[in-house]
């Protein structure tokens, strides 16, 4: 008496699906973690050139947070709290002399929308980008 292959594709669906079921959830997470993480470096980088642009150190900080803030927005990344810092130290250096703007954005995303698959809890994420002033620039 031969033996039927019936239902073996079953039984290996049924075994496999849950495998990549999970896979696909590792996926999205990885890469939601991933784009936040670059969303919130390329706010870095434009508060930073955005500042250095600036005559004034307090114009640069005003420059710095809203081109953070804008950038953010332009990407999509909703964050729960947002803190811009950009130091402006570099302004106080005599022309002539080389000196710089930096910037430091800190981003908390919600993860409550993956909580339905994987228990997270909010994340915060960092971005430090620094720009050179242009050392001829009248300050």
């Amino acid at each position: 008496m031969r033996r039927g292959d019936d239902g073996s594709i079953t039984l290996e669906m049924a075994i496999c699906a849950p495998v990549l079921v999970g896979m696909l959830v590792l996926v999205g997470i990885f890469g939601r973690t991933a784009m936040a993480n670059s969303h919130v470096d390329g706010a870095a980088f434009s508060a930073a050139r955005a500042a250095s642009i600036e005559r004034t150190g307090g114009a640069a900080q005003t420059a710095g947070e809203a081109a953070a803030r804008d950038y953010l927005d332009q990407q999509g990344l909703s964050c729960a709290d947002i803190s811009v810092s950009v130091d402006t130290s570099g302004f106080s250096a005599p022309v002539g002399t080389s000196s710089q703007v930096s910037a430091e954005v800190s981003c908390q995303v919600p993860l409550s929308d993956l909580a339905a698959l994987v228990p997270m809890q909010d994340r915060t994420y960092t971005g430090v980008a620094v720009s050179p002033i242009d050392r001829y620039r009248g300050r």
